[in-house]
């Protein structure tokens, strides 16, 4: 499986938004820092393929995020 990490440290200033207009799938993970501070975690996908991946990565690239590929350990 693979996911395209689109932004850490935002809730939804939009881009959830812009990905849901888009029809892109994504979901929103949340971490806590070293601090305690609450990071929210934007992702795309999971894609199957890698190169479903990459498609979605140029769209969202084109949204004005600097996506990067990953390869997760979902099944």
């Amino acid at each position: 499986m693979f996911e395209v990490c689109s932004g850490t440290g935002f809730c939804d200033n939009g881009w959830v938004a812009k990905l849901k207009e888009n029809k892109i799938p994504y979901y929103v993970l949340t971490r806590n820092n070293t601090e305690g501070v609450k990071l929210y975690l934007l992702r795309a996908g999971p894609f199957g393929e890698r190169e479903a991946a990459e498609s979605a990565e140029k769209r969202i690239r084109s949204l004005g995020l600097s996506p990067r590929i990953v390869e997760s350990n979902k099944n």
